[in-house]
């Protein structure tokens, strides 16, 4: 899975328009949304990374099963960069798709976005 943090916000309306006008919207496309309560905080009164972890690694199953029909497990994590800590009381936008499917695995994209 490849993921990244973002501050801006996400556009509600489809990047990719077809030739036809139709809009194209990715099937497999999950969103969360999780406010971050005392209870995921660590010692600083920050997000704790396990838990913003599971809370990809949950979002990320649910567009591979959504994508494959079947029960999906993650193998592996790859390029994960946090730019800033994520305090209590803020909101954490998961977004996740599935990027590439081969026979047997398949590629699956979070990002990570702070809601204020």
């Amino acid at each position: 899975m490849t993921s990244g943090f973002q501050d801006s916000a996400v556009p509600e309306e489809p990047l990719l328009i077809l030739e036809y006008g139709e809009a194209y919207r990715n099937l497999t496309e999950v969103k969360m949304s999780h406010v971050v309560l005392p209870c995921h905080a660590n010692q600083c009164n920050e997000l704790s990374i396990g838990q913003l972890l599971k809370w990809m690694d949950t979002t990320a199953c649910l567009a591979a099963e959504k994508h494959a029909g079947s029960p999906c497990i993650t193998a592996s994590v790859d390029d994960i960069h946090f730019e800033h800590t994520i305090s209590v009381g803020q909101v954490v936008n998961i977004i996740t798709k599935v990027n590439r499917a081969f026979n047997s695995s398949m590629e699956v994209c979070s990002v990570f976005q702070q809601a204020f």
